[in-house]
C-alpha cells in the first residue's frame, strides 16, 4: 500500500468520525427541544452499550499507530503541537486497552479529561493551520512549523484533523459509556424498588 493510499484511508476514517461526532453533538442539542430526537439518541447510545471500551481502545490504538507510522516510517518530524497531542493520546491507548481487558468502566473518569484536553490542542492546531500567521516567526517553538501540512487530502484533511477526529470520537464514546451506565443503574434501582413493593 502506497503512502498516498494510507493517507486516503486515514482521511476517510477521520472525515467519517468527525461527521459522526458533529452529528451526535447536533442531535444532543436538538434533543433538548424534541422528545423524538431524544429517544432516537438514547436508542443509538444503547445500541453500542457494552462495546464503548472496545471502540475507544481501538480508536486510541489506531491513532497512536497512525502517528508512529507518520513519524517513524514516513519520516515526518512532529511539530510542538503534535508532541502535545501525543502526550495525551499515547496514555489513552494504554489506559483504554488495560480497561478493556479488565472491563474497568471507571477509566472514563481518567480518560475523558485526557481526550478533551488533547482534542482542544488538536482543535487549536487546526486553527493554526487555517491561519498560518499565528505561527509566524516560529511562534510554535521547537521543531517544524505547526502551520505546515505534511499531508493534505481533499484539500482539508491533515494530520491535526485526524487527531481531532480521534479525540472527539473517544470523548463521545466515553460520555456514552457514562450515560449508559447511569441509565442502567437507574433502571436496576427502579426494578429493585418495584420488587420490594411487590413483596411488601
Amino acid at each position: 500500500m502506497s503512502g498516498e493510499q494510507v493517507d486516503l484511508f486515514f482521511a476517510i476514517i477521520a472525515i467519517t468520525s468527525l461527521a459522526g461526532s458533529i452529528g451526535v453533538v447536533l442531535l444532543a442539542l436538538a434533543s433538548r427541544f424534541s422528545s423524538g430526537t431524544n429517544d432516537a439518541l438514547i436508542r443509538a447510545r444503547m445500541a453500542i452499550g457494552g462495546s464503548e471500551l472496545f471502540y475507544t481502545a481501538g480508536t486510541a490504538v489506531g491513532a497512536t499507530l497512525g502517528s508512529l507510522y507518520y513519524s517513524q516510517i514516513r519520516g515526518f518530524e512532529p511539530c510542538q503541537l503534535c508532541w502535545y497531542q501525543r502526550i495525551f493520546m499515547y496514555p489513552l491507548a494504554v489506559l483504554l486497552v488495560v480497561a478493556l481487558v479488565k472491563r474497568d468502566t471507571v477509566v472514563r473518569r481518567y480518560a475523558l479529561p485526557l481526550a478533551l484536553i488533547g482534542g482542544g490542542i488538536a482543535f487549536y492546531h487546526n486553527y493554526v493551520q487555517i491561519y498560518p500567521s499565528l505561527d509566524a516567526g516560529g511562534a510554535c517553538g521547537f521543531g517544524p512549523n505547526c502551520s505546515g501540512k505534511y499531508i493534505n487530502v481533499f484539500n482539508n484533511v491533515s494530520i491535526p484533523v485526524m487527531a481531532l477526529a480521534a479525540f472527539s470520537t473517544i470523548a463521545i464514546l466515553l460520555i456514552s459509556l457514562y450515560l449508559n451506565e447511569r441509565d442502567t443503574t437507574a433502571l436496576n434501582n427502579t426494578t429493585i424498588k418495584e420488587r420490594e413493593y411487590d413483596i411488601t
